[in-house]
């Protein structure tokens, strides 16, 4: 259910690829809310926008549905562990046939 609502794009941030990883970091880089900062306030700000961007797009990360806890501490309460994740979207993988309307009225007034 959790996964149907937030669609995550990853279990966890392990399985998050490094491309992934450094289009993120690009994206917050140009944020903002960065301008006119002191580096070092800028790599705390870069870090916690990081932590909160990956929290969004991974599973065990994000805030349950149900509950204002963590998916994955959810889990452990309830002594489960999430090995993978599949996630089906209704219509998916249906391959819709484009068809030229114009093109199928006039092949019916030919005949």
């Amino acid at each position: 259910m959790h996964i149907a609502s937030m669609n995550p794009e990853f279990l966890d941030e392990s399985s998050v690829p490094e491309e992934k990883i450094a289009e993120i970091k690009a994206e917050i880089a140009e944020s903002p809310s960065l301008v006119g900062k002191p580096e070092n306030i800028k790599q705390n700000i870069l870090k916690g926008l990081m932590i909160k961007k990956l929290s969004q797009i991974t599973l065990l990360d994000q805030e349950f549905v149900m509950d204002k806890i963590k998916v994955s501490q959810y889990l452990t309460n309830k002594g489960l562990k999430a090995i993978k994740m599949a996630r089906f979207e209704l219509g998916e993988g249906i391959e819709k046939v484009e068809v030229d309307f114009a093109a199928e009225v006039a092949s019916q007034m030919s005949k």
